[in-house]
């Protein structure tokens, strides 16, 4: 089985791992790997595929997985987030990083 490439945040490939929430077969919120590294992606805008992205640690989804930390609060805990404005292709995507004190806490489950 081919890995399924979502996102090339900062020359790092990220692949998708587990999709956790999806809506009409399109994930929206999702674990892919990049590097051995955890990512973990939420879609906010279904119409425009606009995503938030964190890096996480295996600790944190574990918590996730078992109930011990929501949703939101996995993406809150985190320093910084990327935005990621889909283009026609991965190539195209605009990717912004940004402190997560400037995350619009509205786009959040």
């Amino acid at each position: 089985m081919e890995a399924t490439l979502c996102f090339n945040i900062e020359g790092i490939e990220l692949y998708l791992e587990q999709v956790l929430v999806d809506y009409n077969d399109i994930p929206i919120f999702f674990l892919c790997t990049g590097e051995r590294e955890q990512y973990l992606a939420l879609c906010y805008d279904l119409d425009e595929l606009n995503y938030i992205i964190v890096k996480v640690s295996l600790e944190d989804v574990y918590n996730l997985l078992h109930s011990k930390i929501t949703m939101r609060n996995i993406i809150l805990k985190q320093k910084f987030y990327w935005n990621v404005l889909s283009g026609e292709e991965i190539t195209l995507d605009k990717v912004v990083k940004n402190s997560i004190s400037e995350l619009d806490l509205s786009i959040l489950p």
